[in-house]
């Protein structure tokens, strides 16, 4: 009894903040794996009400609207023999909404519509007055079941305690809620349903896989709404995951050489090659190229020696010069096995992924390399935490590299908070020189602006170095105007000699430049400051 009601509560926390219907439950407990150990029937439907309706762990809430049932599906039930699977496109029941509430993380589009109907269902001395057909009949598919923050965290994170911001955890959230299907990087039914930039979300998974929360996998489908086979990463939670045999490179290769061998010239070119290997992006391309170079040569042929038969107006250009085009030769037989593995180490899948269309990384790592210097309270929203640290900074300021360090994030999530919090009138910001490096630094709205002057003052000089540069000028005008003077005079005495006659003894400039030079350096890296 107590694993059926473990199940039950891991399947209601695995759909949510949004919860899950009644309906839906009966679904997901019928395909559970491994599978659930009770016969879904009336009887036993009324068993599981009675003990999910008793714990304290869930709630209950009655939806605006009825919501329509889950569909259940597995991605991979039909793979072609190309070794690809086709998208399959479903309405999404859970629109994206982060709700940023006190000890409330995830998201849920109905979170302030709803109502709370659990003293309707379960009374204070944990008496249940509706069994499940009354429930049905009353609410209908309007009822939903949600489980505690603490049973949502302890299905997704498991052990793991590390405090997540609340677009992360949304991002976690629906990876799990799709279970073994994992949801994809591109595509209709993707996470692109959160509506950020590409390279926001790329760090955000890469965030989660290198904290082993997710895992990813290089797989390829078939778009719905076009006939072209992608390559794409696919994010599931540990616990689901499950390798699939997508990218079959032995077949391929095999395909390759069959071409090959049937070709007059025994060469191919190298837009056949990447079509017959599917090579989507250049980082696969590219590892083909280095792993197979024990076999392989890619270089510039001539048009005739590739197509033997084609005509001469297509071997010459229009200036009667011979084409040259890549084209792939093979040196010696291939060992398609060893290829293979070579193919499929971790720079196969790995560089796939880090190196993708996205390459606007910042310099930072995503995942801190340290263990953060304060705890962040998983009840208190991860923007009130960060305010409060730079308010008790006061006229020190907080750089976001710092706050990077004491709450172990990573450089995209305070870069974003501050930017709300700008636009609150929360914190404002002031900029430093630091040598030939200009810094940030935020401060609190409502820290005493006299102490900041002072502090700014006496750590950085800002004032005092533009000042004496200011004040250098006026001492090295003379200096410069009189040498001025010097050089045009001896001009005017050059232009008074005869043609043939010897140039005027200039040992009197020289010695007067050179007693100069120190205050024209001088003046010269003033004047580029001051520029």
């Amino acid at each position: 009894m107590d694993d059926a009601l473990s199940a039950c509560l891991d399947e209601i926390a695995l759909e949510g903040l949004d919860g899950v219907t009644l309906t839906s439950l009966w679904l997901r407990l019928a395909n559970r794996q491994p599978r659930f150990n009770f016969d879904l029937e009336d009887s036993s439907k009324e068993v599981i009400w009675q003990l999910v309706a008793d714990q304290d762990e869930v709630e209950f809430y009655e939806l605006p609207e009825p919501r329509p049932d889950v569909t259940i599906y597995n991605r991979f039930q039909e793979i072609y023999q190309e070794k690809y699977f086709k998208e399959i496109v479903l309405p999404d029941i859970y629109p994206v909404k982060i709700i940023e509430k006190q000890a409330v993380m995830g998201s849920c589009a109905t979170f302030d519509s709803r109502k709370n109907v659990t003293d309707q269902i379960r009374s204070s001395g944990e008496t249940i007055k509706l069994d499940v057909k009354q429930a049905v009949d009353r609410w209908g598919k309007k009822l939903v079941i949600v489980a505690s923050q603490e049973l949502r965290n302890r299905a997704l994170l498991g052990a793991y305690v590390w405090p997540l911001v609340d677009l992360h955890y949304c991002v976690l959230e629906r990876i799990g809620r799709s279970r073994g299907n994992g949801e994809l990087m591109a595509g209709q039914s993707s996470l692109k349903v959160f509506a950020m930039k590409l390279n926001n979300l790329h760090h955000i998974t890469k965030c989660l896989a290198a904290f082993q929360l997710v895992d990813r996998q290089i797989i390829c489908f078939k778009e719905s709404n076009r006939d072209k086979i992608i390559h794409c990463t696919l994010f599931t939670v540990k616990r689901f995951f499950e390798k699939v045999d997508i990218l079959d490179l032995a077949t391929k290769l095999n395909s390759l050489l069959k071409q090959m061998s049937e070709s007059k010239s025994q060469m191919l070119d190298g837009d056949t090659v990447r079509k017959i290997m599917s090579f989507s992006h250049g980082r696969m391309w590219k590892n083909f190229l280095m792993a197979s170079r024990e076999y392989f040569i890619f270089d510039f042929i001539d048009y005739n020696v590739v197509y033997p038969d084609a005509p001469r107006s297509e071997c010459y250009t229009v200036n009667k010069v011979l084409r040259k085009i890549r084209a792939l030769k093979q040196i010696k037989p291939v060992d398609v096995e060893s290829l293979v593995q070579k193919m499929s180490r971790d720079s196969a899948v790995k560089e796939e992924y880090e190196d993708d269309t996205l390459e606007e990384d910042d310099d930072d790592d995503t995942v801190p390399s340290f263990v953060p210097q304060q705890e962040m309270c998983i009840e208190l929203p991860c923007k009130h935490q960060l305010y409060n640290y730079i308010r008790d900074q006061g006229t020190d300021g907080v750089q976001l590299a710092d706050l990077c360090k004491v709450f172990g994030l990573i450089m995209v999530q305070p870069r974003a908070m501050m930017k709300t919090m700008l636009k609150e009138k929360l914190v404002f910001y002031q900029h430093f020189s630091l040598g030939r490096q200009k810094i940030r630094k935020y401060y609190a709205m409502d820290i005493d602006r006299t102490g900041l002057e002072n502090n700014t003052t006496n750590a950085f000089k800002i004032e005092d170095d533009e000042s004496a540069a200011v004040s250098l000028l006026p001492s090295v005008a003379p200096a410069s105007q009189q040498m001025e003077e010097n050089i045009s005079a001896a001009e005017n005495k050059t232009a008074e000699l005869p043609l043939k006659s010897n140039l005027p003894d200039m040992s009197e400039l020289y010695e007067e430049c050179s007693k100069r030079t120190p205050e024209i350096r001088k003046l010269s890296k003033v004047l580029s400051k001051l520029l």
